[in-house]
């Protein structure tokens, strides 16, 4: 636990994804990257007051967190920030200009705009040597470099996520959701609608229902619709933060971006894409695909259909 801080301030709008080395777009909102920081709460204490600032994005997936004190947007933080007196400021956002940042008396993360070097318990350091001093095995899990900002060991720290409506496999015909539609920020994650077509039929002969993704531009109705849901089938994506903030299980696809980010607490599936032998590029970190193909053509059917099976065979 991190110790005597009273009052914490934790600036994560999703304008940048924290440990992204890619260059960014702050005008896209990644809410993913909103949602995987809430296990960093449980590093302090119920008697802290924790602030938590987002974008006015971000705040619907936020407003039901028991663990966050005050949860602001980022205007009303700019109008209350001079009259702040925190212990820690904790800032996940690398394009925040140092004249908002509040009065603290420690700061870690991102100390100034365009630098890439992190605050860390250990001292500064830039992003990529950070990175990569983290990497196990080859994998850089993205709460470890979170936790280690504190000086602190991530210990699988669960998501801290409320939802009014959550179902864990009750209906008699398990339903199956196709997470098909993907954000602006990573076109090149997106499915061709034909591919899902042909693995809903596939699913439906199996015995299963399924339901196509509702809430594509409305936040609440797109949790709603993952709540109602027995198993979740998505793309690296939003919802598959709020299928681990449910501890709901899912299967994911990753393409230009890495899933070895990603802890997937025994409770979400990776099925890789059977790219050909010529497709040296994953992940490619872009949002433009140079190759005859998409990645995501290459869709391993009946994987993700053994997948399925196995978990409600075990029911």
């Amino acid at each position: 636990m991190i110790s005597p801080a009273r009052k914490i301030l934790i600036l994560k709008t999703g304008f940048t994804e924290t440990f992204s080395t890619d260059i960014q777009d702050p005008a896209i909102v990644s809410l993913g990257d909103i949602l995987r920081t809430t296990p960093i709460l449980k590093a302090f204490t119920p008697s802290d007051q924790i602030i938590w600032v987002t974008s006015s994005h971000g705040l619907p997936l936020l407003e039901k967190t028991n663990e966050i004190s005050e949860l602001w947007d980022y205007e009303t933080y700019l109008e209350k920030k001079s009259d702040l007196n925190l212990d820690l400021f904790l800032n996940l956002e690398r394009y925040i200009p140092r004249e908002h940042f509040p009065p603290t008396k420690l700061t870690y993360g991102y100390g100034s705009v365009n630098d890439d070097s992190l605050m860390t318990s250990k001292g500064v350091i830039s992003l990529k040597d950070y990175k990569e001093s983290f990497a196990v095995q080859g994998k850089k899990i993205w709460q470890h470099l979170l936790f280690g900002l504190l000086g602190l060991n991530y210990q699988r720290e669960t998501y801290c996520f409320f939802s009014d409506n959550t179902q864990f496999i009750k209906n008699e015909k398990p339903i199956i959701g196709l997470n098909w539609q993907v954000g602006s920020k990573w076109p090149t994650k997106k499915i061709d609608l034909s591919s899902w077509k042909k693995l809903a039929h596939l699913i439906e002969e199996q015995g299963y229902q399924v339901s196509w993704q509702e809430g594509h531009d409305n936040l609440e109705t797109y949790i709603n619709w993952i709540s109602e849901c027995d198993f979740l089938i998505t793309c690296d994506s939003l919802g598959l933060h709020i299928a681990l903030g449910m501890k709901k299980k899912f299967i994911a696809f990753f393409g230009p971006t890495p899933s070895d980010e990603i802890d997937f607490y025994q409770v979400g599936t990776c099925v890789p894409f059977l790219i050909p032998e010529n497709y040296h590029c994953l992940p490619c970190h872009q949002s433009a695909c140079h190759q005859p193909k998409l990645c995501s053509e290459f869709l391993d059917y009946p994987k993700v259909l053994a997948v399925i099976q196995n978990e409600f065979n075990h029911e």
